[in-house]
């Protein structure tokens, strides 16, 4: 070993750190993007954004008080008893399906302060992890992962598989050792076997990697190879941090010392993980320099000869222990043809390493292995999906906006990533695409049925007049190709062991990803100009408005933001987007008593006073000038005029706006300055 002490790796001096910087701003921006449960204080991550962003003066003095505390956590060293409360841990337990893992939900402030650490020692983290670890926030890692370990084993995705002959040496040895005989009564000698020549790729499973983790070992090399983040995870993991296992009923809850490991939802778990393996990925590199390692976290990938491959499992069954990284042979999968298993399964046997060979398993979210079991594994993705699409068609009847942002922002992106990650499968995709044009879309319109044409069109960004809920089998075959390409520099680097060049990487990725967003786009206006062109001025400038009058739809529903509209509202709009007339029309104008058209609602001149008559009784309301009330209504613009359409065509003028969550002058301003960044 490299140290004295085992995982203690030497080093030279310490490097310095540089001191943490954060102000209120800073705060905000950490405060609006954590997410999750809440600790043992019972402040979740909603209520926490609810006290930093929403109450003006208060809020403000609050993200004052925190950028104070993250300054102090990330530069100080402030006892234990001062912050062993911010520390502690609610415990939950995850079903695994089988199996059990316990989970440590963080107090929500804590999260936040992490966060905010991040936003100035993450790049650092990055840096020292390189692409030897691609856990630590690395731009496009974890695809990168999976494109490196297709690009190692060219044989991935072989068709056909071909039993082994009868007479393989390999397959007699193998056969003969998994039977429970004895070694001595095989008939050919050991050394008369030849040594492995097969290539494949074995994925290693590690004892639940994270609550495992060499905590003082952990600190040690944070410390040497990330002295940014290094101050902020000494007071967070230096001593046993209390578990809080509560127990209904009134009875006291149970409180459990977590002396190892890390906990899972800490924002800087990751980064502290990808840190604390790399003296021991760098080991590995060292002893085993012929294999391919993709690492992230603590899924690893060992890919080339698969000999090299049981060689690596070896070292880090010796070496990972020292570090609180155990991996589990027998929960190993060594990918490989049919006619290579013996082979393969030799090449540890040989190790005393008793491994599981595979045609094919999940890797990272993707796939790797033979083309029949890719099929399989996408087929049955894309039936849970298919579920998911008619779910969400149901909850569209009655909930348009929340099913549409469930679609959009969420449910899409899980097979765009499988698209991304995965060569070959966009036919695949058809029954999603049947659903989404055959019951969910039809739903969100209300509308019988969609056409082809009309498909295309929705199909686009909302910038060009679409819905941005695109065709998972017309984009998967690019979705591949551009993440291919984004990640050439880091497969480059896995793969032939080449230095890693961040910045360069960095610039690839936003490089590429921007040009294949270009090409879309140039597309998706060329299409909108040619449909214009053919349907008439008429179409043309609806096509326009269209494209420029979208961003209500890329707003989240939240009732608290003020952001959620009723059913009606989001219906009748999208509707009117794309040239449908609205269910249920009144037949006369409410304003001026003539016949109700769409054209005679939206130019009605008694409707027209309605951006002014709003600005006006909110003047009067909260005593403020009329001109700072009309900058107010316009910065709400966007889902004012979704609002607005509805109930011009609907006769509900008397309607009262309604009014945001603060009501002082001060806080208004803050939260509309805060609006407009976010």
């Amino acid at each position: 070993d490299d140290g004295n002490i085992p995982g203690f790796d030497q080093y030279g001096q310490a490097p310095l750190t540089v001191p943490h910087a954060s102000d209120e701003h800073n705060i905000s921006v950490a405060g609006a993007r954590i997410h999750g449960g809440a600790g043992p204080s019972g402040v979740d991550a909603m209520l926490l954004q609810h006290m930093l962003l929403r109450f003006g003066t208060a809020s403000l003095n609050l993200r004052v008080e925190l950028a104070l505390w993250s300054e102090w956590l990330s530069n100080e060293s402030p006892p234990w008893a001062a912050i062993r409360a911010l520390n502690a841990k609610r415990a939950v337990a995850l079903d695994k399906l089988p199996g059990t893992r316990p989970l440590h939900v963080g107090e929500s402030i804590m999260r936040m302060l992490g966060k905010d650490s991040l936003t100035t020692a993450g790049d650092d983290a990055k840096v020292a992890c390189g692409s030897d670890q691609l856990c630590a926030g690395l731009e496009a890692g974890v695809e990168g992962g999976l494109h490196s370990a297709r690009a190692a084993w060219e044989g991935e995705g072989w068709e056909g598989d071909e039993a082994p002959a009868p007479d393989d040496p390999f397959f007699q040895v193998v056969s003969h050792l998994l039977s429970d005989n004895d070694i001595e009564d095989l008939e050919m000698d050991l050394d008369d076997v030849p040594s492995v020549e097969a290539e494949g790729m074995s994925l290693i499973d590690a004892a639940n990697g994270f609550n495992l983790l060499k905590r003082y070992q952990m600190l040690w090399n944070v410390r040497h190879r990330w002295a940014k983040g290094s101050r902020i995870a000494f007071n967070s993991y230096r001593h046993f941090n209390q578990v809080i296992v509560r127990r209904g009923g009134g009875k006291t809850a149970h409180v459990i010392l977590a002396e190892e490991g890390l906990s899972q939802g800490d924002p800087l778990a990751m980064a502290l993980y990808g840190v604390a393996l790399l003296p021991l990925a760098g080991k590995l590199k060292r002893a085993v320099p012929e294999v391919a390692v993709p690492w992230f976290a603590d899924d690893v990938a060992t890919v080339g000869n698969l000999s090299d491959c049981a060689l690596a499992l070896e070292f880090l069954c010796e070496v990972g222990p020292h570090y609180g990284y155990f991996p589990e042979p027998e929960k190993t999968h060594v990918i490989c043809t049919e006619q290579e298993e013996a082979e393969a399964q030799w090449a540890f046997l040989d190790r005393d390493l008793a491994v599981t060979p595979s045609r094919g398993e999940r890797y990272l979210g993707g796939f790797v292995g033979s083309k029949m079991k890719r099929v399989e594994w996408v087929k049955k993705k894309v039936e849970v999906w298919e579920r998911g699409v008619n779910i969400l068609a149901g909850i569209a009847k009655r909930f348009p906006q929340t099913a549409y942002a469930g679609m959009a922002m969420s449910l899409q992106h899980e097979w765009q990533y499988v698209a991304r990650t995965v060569p070959g499968i966009g036919h695949l995709f058809a029954p999603v695409e049947r659903a989404i044009r055959n019951n969910f879309l039809p739903t969100l319109l209300a509308e019988d049925s969609i056409t082809g044409e009309m498909r295309e069109l929705l199909a686009q960004g909302v910038k060009q007049a679409g819905l941005g809920i695109r065709n998972p089998v017309d984009c998967a075959e690019a979705c591949h190709e551009t993440s291919k390409k984004c990640c050439e520099k880091l497969t480059e680097a896995i793969v032939t062991g080449t230095e890693f060049n961040l910045a360069e990487h960095k610039a690839h990725v936003r490089s590429t990803g921007k040009f294949a967003k270009d090409m879309r786009v140039c597309d998706e206006e060329s299409l909108v100009s040619v449909r214009g062109r053919d349907k008439g001025l008429m179409e043309k400038h609806r096509l326009t408005r269209a494209c420029r009058a979208g961003i209500w739809l890329t707003c989240f529903p939240n009732r608290l933001n003020g952001t959620a509209i009723s059913a009606e509202e989001f219906r009748d709009n999208l509707r009117l987007r794309y040239n449908l007339k609205p269910l249920g029309m009144p037949e006369f104008c409410d304003g001026c008593g003539k016949r109700l058209t769409v054209e005679h609602a939206l130019a009605c001149r008694e409707t027209k006073q309605a951006e002014r008559r709003v600005a006006s009784m909110l003047a009067h309301k909260w005593k403020r000038e009329y001109s700072e009330m009309v900058g107010y209504v316009r910065a709400r613009m966007a889902l004012a005029v979704v609002r607005s359409n509805s109930l011009l065509m609907r006769g509900s003028r008397q309607k009262r706006s309604q009014r945001p969550l603060i009501d002082e002058g001060a806080a208004m301003l803050g939260w509309q300055t805060w609006r407009e960044r976010y």
